[in-house]
């Protein structure tokens, strides 16, 4: 699968969630037709923008209109909007949260400067690099200033060479409104990408840039010191859900609970193929001060991946890396 094949898949996925997760929330949506079209879609948090009217991901017409967009579909009128809206099936408040879960919007930028994604423009001011990475978010020219704060931060930004051997994850703050930066100092030379991760009104942003760095290789630190982890797997690693259990013990193979938190989780886990085509980003939340980590993930393609197990103890991050086969 080429990476344009694999975005289009992730796209046509993230479709797929996006309307299930939209579904499952008409319980909470009103129809109260005297509050306006436009206070009323804005009431029911979906977005209001002018484009083609859309039904069930398909453009129905070429003339543009001032409308309501929910899920795949923009309608152009409050009676259709409404109608839509009352056609819907609900779930359960537990299965609505597992599906908000999985509404994400992609983009890959590659070597260009900026890329669009959903309403909003990404560019990555290239010529601070390499001492600083820093991003320009703006929404129809104007900077944003509104994200949310997921795992304790309003950004998560992960870089990987292509080689996988270089890792890390750091969180960009606001400098000024719209600019979104962190110094950083890279350890080796050779071709990275970059995937920034940021929400805006509970949607999920991903957008992925790739450079050149060059320059000479410097020292590692002990990601670990002295920690060991492993991955107990009973079965093969298969397309689709896993679960990947980890267990930690300290340098007499005893068990290490894990008692800290580490950006609000108990444990996160970054997920990238050799391809660099296959990003995911997923957590232990259940913090029960074990000396477990347990992962739910759903592969999308098979081959090598790079697994990136990231957890505290005595207030130092620790990271974990582990290459695991993925077969159909």
């Amino acid at each position: 699968m080429g990476a344009k094949t694999g975005y289009i898949v992730g796209i046509l996925a993230i479709i797929f969630f996006v309307s299930v997760a939209y579904l499952s929330l008409s319980k909470t949506r009103s129809t109260d037709s005297s509050l306006g079209f436009e206070n009323l879609c804005s009431k029911n948090g979906d977005q209001w923008m002018v484009m083609e009217p859309w039904k069930d991901g398909k453009k129905i017409s070429s003339q543009e209109c001032a409308g309501c967009m929910i899920a795949d579909n923009h309608f152009c009128t409050a009676e259709e909007y409404i109608a839509y809206i009352k056609s819907l099936p609900t779930l359960s408040a537990q299965e609505t949260s597992r599906m908000m879960e999985h509404i994400a919007m992609l983009a890959h930028g590659g070597y260009q400067n900026s890329v669009n994604i959903h309403m909003y423009n990404v560019q990555f001011l290239r010529e601070l690099l390499p001492n600083e990475l820093a991003f320009n978010i703006t929404e129809a020219g104007r900077p944003v200033t509104d994200m949310e704060i997921v795992h304790d931060k309003i950004m998560h930004l992960i870089l990987v060479r292509s080689d996988l051997k270089y890792f890390d994850h750091i969180h960009p703050q606001q400098i000024k409104p719209g600019i979104f930066s962190v110094p950083y100092e890279f350890l080796a030379p050779g071709v990275y990408r970059i995937w920034a991760d940021f929400t805006i009104d509970g949607m999920q942003h991903i957008v992925d840039f790739d450079l050149n760095v060059s320059g000479k290789t410097l020292p590692e630190m002990d990601k670990l010191s002295g920690i060991n982890v492993r991955l107990n797997m009973l079965e093969k690693i298969t397309i689709g859900k896993n679960t990947l259990i980890f267990s930690v013990t300290d340098t007499n193979d005893k068990p290490l609970a894990i008692t800290e938190k580490f950006l609000a989780a108990d444990a996160h886990m970054i997920v990238i193929d050799e391809s660099l085509e296959e990003f995911g980003h997923t957590h232990d939340e259940d913090f029960n001060k074990d000396n477990i980590l347990s992962f739910e993930y759903k592969f999308i393609k098979s081959g090598l991946h790079k697994l990136w197990v990231q957890f505290s103890v005595n207030g130092k991050e620790r990271i974990a890396e582990f290459v695991v086969q993925v077969n159909e």
